[in-house]
């Protein structure tokens, strides 16, 4: 009888496969070099042999040398063929900011800012990240822009129009914070850590034709720098979206979002995560519970000021539990974390031997070359 388990064990394997992946014959895994990734038979422990892993292979097993004399090898357990599930890859993206526009859009051309002088125009901020998250909890971080100028009456049909350049021309002033109002200081300081403005518009100014809006982008944030000597230091995204809400009166001016926030992946803190994780199982597992302990131990391959690519080789290892006659099956996952672009060798390793299973060969470059993901267990 079998059951099935929702625990997964990952073993990640940073390297660069141009230069670490050993695919000869004559390699074992104690023959490994510092960084070198073996892929290798199960039975014999010999490297699989020519470029790719021959499809015939029912076993295998992947080894790296990270200089552990003590531990030796890092390495996945017996990978059967029959027992993959998944083969996929998810290429480094860059980060990719919030756009939303406040009247013209630089596409529809009826939208415009249209205000009466006089109207009450309130212009409503709101904006999330981590870290504004600590000081104003889920609801965020709330701001009003208020135009000039600041008397308000109901608005009447022959009131006169603002001029819609002069106002974006305040609106982006104010959220870049280069607005000098009497005094000489800008009225604030604070939106434009989080948000930048500039005006966009189409026609010629007096004429009919002639349409305004602002264009607000979020700002963008790169993550934190990997620090070896703070053991809980953990990679977190700092996400920047926001929302702007006009009044609804005589005529609310038009909102349009572009472009939806993405924080982008394949950083260098982001890969440490992954190597804790997969170390914690095996080589630090006896510190696992005591992080201030645990820096010493930790053989960290990612580096600042590279981009990485994930590819992931997911399956099931079938093994006897506690019980004698009960069988757990567990689902695994082995990453290969390669510096962006470098991945091909590792590709035409696993492709050819993956490919008679029905598994789609992954070529990270190509739109569509990201392989075949497996179901998910226990959803």
């Amino acid at each position: 009888m079998g059951q099935i388990s929702n625990l997964r064990k990952p073993t990640v394997f940073v390297l660069n496969p141009t230069t670490e992946l050993i695919v000869t014959n004559s390699v074992k895994p104690q023959d490994l070099t510092f960084g070198q990734v073996g892929i290798h038979r199960a039975d014999t422990l010999f490297g699989i042999g020519a470029a790719a892993v021959p499809s015939t292979t029912p076993v295998i097993q992947i080894h790296q040398d990270l200089g552990d004399v003590k531990f030796g090898t890092i390495r996945t357990p017996n990978i059967h063929a029959q027992l993959v599930r998944g083969w996929h890859a998810m290429a480094d993206t860059a980060p990719v900011p919030q756009i939303t526009y406040l009247g013209y859009d630089e596409v529809v051309g009826t939208k415009t800012l249209t205000a009466y002088v006089n109207q009450p125009i309130v212009i409503t901020i709101n904006i999330w990240n981590n870290d504004l998250m600590r000081w104003y909890g889920p609801n965020g971080y709330t701001t009003r822009i208020v135009p000039e100028p600041t008397l308000c009456i109901p608005c009447q049909a022959d009131c006169t129009l603002m001029d819609p350049d002069a106002l974006a021309d305040w609106i982006v002033a104010y959220i870049n914070g280069t607005n000098q109002p009497v005094g000489g200081f800008p009225t604030q300081l604070e939106l434009k850590n989080y948000l930048t403005a500039v005006k966009v518009f189409t026609g010629t100014i007096g004429n009919a034709d002639r349409r305004v809006g602002v264009k607000i982008t979020a700002v963008t944030y790169a993550p934190e720098l990997i620090n070896l000597g703070d053991p809980q230091q953990f990679y977190k995204s700092n996400l920047t979206t926001f929302s702007v809400g006009t009044p609804a009166n005589c005529p609310p001016f038009p909102v349009t979002t572009t472009q939806k926030a993405k924080q982008g992946n394949g950083y260098p803190l982001e890969v440490t995560d992954l190597e804790k994780e997969s170390q914690g199982y095996d080589r630090v597992r006896d510190a696992f519970e005591y992080a201030k302990y645990m820096v010493k131990n930790y053989i960290i391959r990612a580096v600042n000021g590279t981009k990485y690519d994930f590819y992931y080789l997911e399956y099931e290892r079938h093994h006897r539990s506690t019980r004698i006659d009960n069988e757990t099956n567990d689902p695994y996952i082995v990453i290969f974390v390669t510096p962006a672009g470098t991945g091909a060798a590792l590709e035409t390793a696993m492709n050819g031997w993956l490919a008679p299973l029905g598994f789609a060969a992954i070529t990270i470059a190509a739109a569509a070359g990201k392989g075949t993901a497996p179901d998910i267990i226990n959803a």
